[in-house]
């Protein structure tokens, strides 16, 4: 068969990436009154021709999806919560990908920041990092594809296991001489937003004036 030519957009490996909703059946009631099976997990996963899975945390996300989702790749990303903290129930899959010696690289939820997990702040999820998984600092959920084409590019160049993980790690750390950020629920000096105020999905703030009179 002859090679396609990519489009202007295809300038990257494919990710592969998709959704729960493609995986699993929604809950609706057929007209007999009976009741499907749902899965509510927000989760996006790799199929069987990437090396990479790529699963978002969620409250419905559960071990045995994480498992089947995760079979057979060479990396895993995490994208967890804002504060880089996941569901505990997901640790013991984390921790059996981690001890098969698949790296497990986690990214913040955080779009409104530049950077990522700087701080283990809360217990939820902390037995995934004890166990080895990779908090990446300098990058976000903003910046997902840049690390899967950079986890990819890696594994492409023979990196593997904890070579992987320690060349990531160093590639998204802050070093010496470097200033890291403080976040947000962490600075003493932190003042909230006015409750007016809302923050957006591309990142920053969007103030409302309490004078404004346009549609709210």
């Amino acid at each position: 068969m002859g090679e396609t030519t990519p489009s202007s957009e295809e300038h990257r490996p494919e990710q592969h990436i998709r959704s729960v909703e493609d995986e699993a059946s929604l809950s609706r009631t057929n007209e007999q009154g009976s009741a499907e099976t749902k899965t509510s997990a927000k989760a996006e996963t790799t199929d069987s021709n990437s090396k990479v899975a790529t699963l978002v945390c969620s409250p419905g996300l559960t071990e045995d999806q994480f498992l089947s989702w995760t079979d057979g790749a060479k990396a895993i990303i995490v994208v967890a919560y804002a504060t880089g903290t996941m569901p505990d129930r997901l640790v013991p899959a984390i921790q059996r990908r981690i001890q098969e010696g698949i790296p497990v690289f986690v990214l913040s939820d955080n779009p409104g920041d530049q950077h990522g997990i700087v701080k283990i702040m809360y217990a939820a999820g902390k037995g995934a990092y004890d166990a080895g998984a990779v908090p990446l600092e300098k990058v976000n959920v903003n910046q997902q594809a840049e690390v899967f084409v950079a986890i990819t590019e890696a594994l492409n160049r023979g990196l593997s296991g904890q070579a992987l993980a320690d060349a990531i790690r160093d590639r998204y750390a802050y070093h010496q001489g470097e200033t890291k950020p403080i976040a947000e629920w962490d600075d003493p000096a932190y003042i909230p937003p006015h409750p007016r105020t809302r923050v957006t999905r591309v990142g920053g703030l969007t103030g409302q004036n309490d004078n404004d009179s346009s549609p709210k």
